[in-house]
Order: structure tokens, then C-alpha cells, then sequence
């Protein structure tokens, strides 16, 4: 089952980020069943491609100021 949904958004210069899952980006399967290290691999793989079509990659922060 493919599942729809918006992955990221940006609103200025910060990129808000859904939940990701550990699933094979081309067709939508989920990978790693019963391996714990293999999910948390590929689902931040996933997070990195999707902070790349923002520009931006983990750990990169900006300071806040309030």
C-alpha cells in the first residue's frame, strides 16, 4: 500500500519534518522487519533525502532567539 503524504514543509528559512519510517522509498515497502539497527538506517537515509530538497541536512541548526 502506497501512502500519501507530505513529508516536509518549509516556512522561511525553518524545514518542519513529518515522522519517517523505514521504508524503501522507491515502491513504498517497509524495510528492515526484525532488525532494529537496519530501520533506523534507512529511515534516516530517508531523512536525509528529504532535508536535501530543502537545502538542508541534519544537525544544522540556527539559533533561536525569543
Amino acid at each position: 500500500m502506497l501512502i500519501l503524504s507530505s513529508q516536509a514543509t518549509q516556512v522561511g528559512d525553518t524545514v518542519y519534518v513529518s515522522g519517517q519510517l523505514s521504508h524503501d522509498d522507491r515502491h513504498g515497502n517497509f524495510v528492515g522487519a526484525g532488525d532494529f539497527e537496519l530501520q533506523v538506517r534507512t529511515t534516516l537515509e530517508n531523512l536525509d533525502l528529504v532535508l536535501r530538497q530543502f537545502g538542508a541536512e541534519r544537525g544544522q541548526r540556527r539559533p533561536r532567539f525569543w
